[in-house]
């Protein structure tokens, strides 16, 4: 029985090694009996004080092993187990490895008006997290460079259509069309923002789920291209 225990003991010490460490900094004295669906990013305009307080949670990872999602996916499901169902950023040290969200309540009400101020007829687009090669995509077949650690947004004017395509890859090649309160789209060129930190360019466009889009928006810097 001893042998049994040590050997469980063993495993779940090598497993958490690949986890994420979630810390409630500050919780709500209100018990919440039901779980969050969905993890909204509040806007700007989104006054927190009419939402319910549940958390501010801090998530912390391995030294140069956990990226920003692995932080994000970690807080979201602890948000969730405590009835949380929106987060604000709080703070991100990419050095240390560490995020902190403020996680809230929202009614259906509440979320259907924090869609209404997020950004409509945008395109967001990224590469890596901080470092590698740049990414190169084309516009309209207007060649672009994407540096790591940086994202490239376009807003599509009324009525406009654009294309984007990986460079050098004619099946990599997505069409957006300008659409009245057409939510914002989210893409990367390698799997970073869909299960890979600093990952090498995948041969694809994927599209990112916009509740982490926006947090990536929030801790990238803009590109500057001419």
């Amino acid at each position: 029985m001893r042998a049994f225990l040590l050997i469980c003991l063993s495993f779940c010490c090598g497993f958490s090694g690949f986890s994420q460490a979630v810390e409630v900094l500050h919780r709500s004295d209100k018990q919440f009996t039901k779980k969050g669906k969905d993890f909204a990013c509040l806007a700007e305009a989104t006054d927190t004080n009419q939402l319910t307080f549940v958390a501010q949670l801090k998530a912390a990872g391995a030294k140069n092993k956990s990226g920003i999602e692995d932080l994000f996916q970690a807080l979201r499901k602890q948000a969730n187990r405590m009835g949380a169902n929106t987060y604000r950023l709080v703070a991100y040290s990419p050095g240390e490895e560490a995020l902190v969200l403020n996680v809230y309540l929202a009614t259906k009400e509440q979320l259907a008006e924090n869609f209404d101020s997020q950004d409509k007829n945008a395109i967001f687009i990224f590469g890596s997290e901080s470092v590698g090669a740049p990414f190169t995509f084309k516009l309209n077949n207007e060649k672009k460079t994407l540096r790591p650690g940086t994202y490239f947004r376009y807003d599509l004017r009324e009525e406009e259509a654009v294309k984007i395509s990986k460079t050098g890859l004619a099946s990599a090649v997505q069409w957006f069309k300008w659409k009245e309160n057409k939510p914002a789209v989210f893409l990367t060129l390698s799997s970073f923002g869909i299960g890979g930190k600093n990952a090498p360019e995948s041969g694809r466009l994927h599209f990112v789920d916009a509740n982490l889009g926006y947090l990536l928006v929030q801790v990238l810097k803009p590109a500057e291209m001419r």
